[in-house]
């Protein structure tokens, strides 16, 4: 009869499994490790309950030592093979590891259940701290990181598994901002300053005006052009005619006599590399207080400078170059707009700009190889509407963009000629030159993708974006740390 077949099987099963639970795998292992690599099935169990065994309590022994997997390994249908002793360190180790694993993924299954209910208050700091960092990390770097990995096995569990929806998840908790930068906290750039950095800007703010070796130049007629939202005024200009010459005064803010290596607020720009402006905010290389005051060439302020003398001939030869520390005092601060207004009528700024034009030129009958697209500028307003206009390279952009190119490679050659160390900036030529690209926005683009990178290097070399044999970059140590370091070396 099938039933009764059946029911002696079920039996025969119940009394294998309560015969296997009896069984101290442990002990008879301990007592064969240090004996022997393999044992019959019936011998071990003979020996472990000292009597022979029946069928029963060797099917029992056998399914106890394929469900526990870590002593006892089955080499032959009625042979064991008996596991050495650090086998079983390491399965016990991976065992405990793995149950470790489970009661972590389970703890992170509830708290990103309380995380949605908005009830995490109750868990401890390391609970709440381990699995937002988690959470972070999944969202940007998926499943590339431990943390985002673990995370990742969670949110599966909670069928939440893209990114997208960890972040509505961290907005809603008051995580995450609705906007927030995601490529800021990838790349990890320092947002904020230490204590120790914004103890050093309070006392560099407080520090006086050092004047014993600086020239006195306050009474030149100086000013600063710039874009009428910036506040960080790093360069200035003036200008004179005397005679038969010209002199181009290029003013520098002065922040290299303050800042200085060993400082934290060395330390900290040459982490930063530069300011970053972005389209809702900024992020300063040095403190507000540093970069926004002490350092601003700001309208009306006795302000300390290194200031760059071009001497020229009415025929804009070069004469003499000369860098100078000097005291100086803007006595106008001028947009862009409103200089572009002024070029029509000022015969100042139209003398500044046909020298400037002049010198762009000279730069433009060596072989230049740059590509020159559409500036397009995006801010967010506080209220969060969106403003995106086109920036025109108008001539007073033009003029100041040549000021500083100027500045820049009149410098490099002062470095280089009087063996000071520094790091020049040069352009090889292209990899693939595409003719005919100027009325062409595709060819451009084309022609973008052929651009050589641009190099540092502690010797000069061809800049073939600029055409220039010697460059550097030093007109704005407020905002990069590169120009700070040349600074500091001049």
């Amino acid at each position: 009869d099938l039933n009764q077949i059946i029911a002696l099987l079920k039996e025969k099963n119940e009394n294998r499994e309560k015969i296997k639970d009896a069984f101290n795998i442990l002990e008879i292992w301990e007592v064969l490790v240090e004996e022997t690599e393999t044992i019959h099935v019936k011998e071990a169990v003979e020996l472990l309950l000292g009597k022979t065994p029946s069928e029963d309590e060797i099917a029992g022994f056998i399914r106890k030592a394929l469900e526990d997997r870590i002593y006892f390994r089955l080499k032959e249908p009625n042979v064991l093979q008996v596991i050495s002793k650090k086998e079983v360190e390491r399965f016990i180790l991976q065992k405990q590891k793995e149950l470790e694993k489970l009661k972590k993924l389970n703890e992170g299954e509830e708290f990103i259940k309380a995380l949605q209910s908005k009830s995490i208050e109750s868990y401890p700091p390391e609970i709440k701290d381990f699995w937002i960092s988690a959470l972070k990390e999944f969202v940007l770097w998926e499943n590339q990181t431990p943390s985002g990995k673990l995370a990742c096995e969670v949110l599966k569990r909670l069928n939440m598994g893209e990114p997208y929806k960890v972040f509505s998840l961290l907005v809603e908790a008051g995580i995450f901002d609705e906007d927030e930068n995601l490529e800021l906290l990838r790349t990890h750039y320092p947002v904020s300053f230490s204590e120790k950095e914004l103890k050093e800007a309070e006392l560099i703010a407080k520090m006086e005006i050092s004047e014993e070796e600086r020239e006195d130049l306050t009474h030149l007629y100086t000013i600063t052009i710039d874009a009428e939202e910036t506040q960080d005024f790093d360069d200035a200009l003036s200008f004179e005619e005397k005679e038969d010459k010209y002199i181009l005064y290029i003013h520098i803010a002065e922040v290299a006599d303050f800042l200085k290596p060993g400082l934290a607020l060395w330390e900290g720009a040459l982490e930063k590399a530069c300011t970053l402006y972005l389209p809702d905010r900024i992020y300063p290389m040095l403190p507000f207080s540093l970069s926004h005051e002490k350092f601003s060439l700001k309208k009306n302020e006795l302000k300390p400078a290194l200031t760059f003398k071009i001497l020229l001939d009415k025929s804009l030869n070069l004469l003499s170059f000369e860098p100078v520390l000097s005291l100086i005092k803007v006595k106008e601060r001028l947009t862009y707009e409103r200089v572009d207004e002024l070029l029509s009528k000022d015969s100042l700024f139209q003398k500044l700009y046909e020298i400037f034009i002049y010198f762009k030129k000279k730069r433009e009958e060596k072989e230049i190889y740059a590509v020159f697209l559409p500036e397009i500028q995006v801010k967010v307003r506080p209220d969060g509407k969106i403003i995106v206009k086109k920036v025109e390279m108008t001539p007073s952009r033009i003029l100041i963009a040549e000021a500083m190119i100027l500045t820049n490679t009149l410098t490099a050659q002062f470095l280089y000629q009087n063996q000071i160390p520094a790091i020049y900036r040069s352009q090889p030529k292209p990899l693939e030159i595409i003719e005919k690209i100027e009325d062409n926005f595709y060819l451009k683009l084309l022609q973008l993708k052929y651009l050589a990178k641009s190099e540092l290097s502690l010797q000069p070399a061809y800049h073939s974006g600029l055409g220039l044999d010697f460059y550097t970059t030093l007109t704005s140590p407020i905002r990069r740390f590169l120009d700070l370091l040349m600074q500091y070396h001049l």
